[in-house]
């Protein structure tokens, strides 16, 4: 499924770089960051920490190229399930385990357990993935176990 909106042609290709785990962390970045994207002129820079996998290099470029603004929840969502998409071209349908990856990063961002499941089922639907009652009630209450394993640290 090719992500709607994204012309690779139209905008300028970033470039990468990687980063000692000391140099990284010395940035203010978490241990959880994949990559931290500087704007100059040129294009977007991407600079990991060490040898990232193709996976990652491509879910990072999807966000270093877009333009889109996610000021919204359903727009950090929509960004974040667009760039898994992206990242794995050869892949038909969105995983499960994507999706509980963007939950993750929308707690991380502060969001509550009803407005993360509201963003992600409608940015799944512009996508053209329509989740069944039983999917919506699983991923309902694996939000809850995650957000509610997250507030206990």
């Amino acid at each position: 499924m090719m992500v709607e909106g994204y012309d690779p042609e139209s905008r300028p290709k970033p470039k990468y770089g990687s980063l000692s785990s000391k140099d990284y962390l010395s940035m203010g970045l978490g241990p959880g960051s994949q990559a931290i994207t500087f704007y100059p002129d040129e294009g977007p820079e991407v600079f990991f920490r060490g040898k990232p996998s193709t996976t990652t290099r491509l879910h990072e470029m999807f966000h270093a190229t877009s333009i889109e603004e996610h000021e919204t929840p359903e727009g950090l969502a929509y960004e974040e399930l667009q760039a898994v998409d992206f990242s794995k071209p050869g892949k038909t349908t969105l995983s499960y385990h994507s999706i509980l990856n963007v939950v993750g990063a929308m707690i991380g961002q502060g969001y509550k357990p009803a407005k993360i499941l509201s963003s992600i089922s409608r940015s799944l639907e512009k996508m053209g993935y329509l989740l069944d009652r039983k999917t919506r009630s699983d991923l309902w209450w694996d939000i809850r176990d995650i957000y509610d394993s997250e507030k206990r640290r």
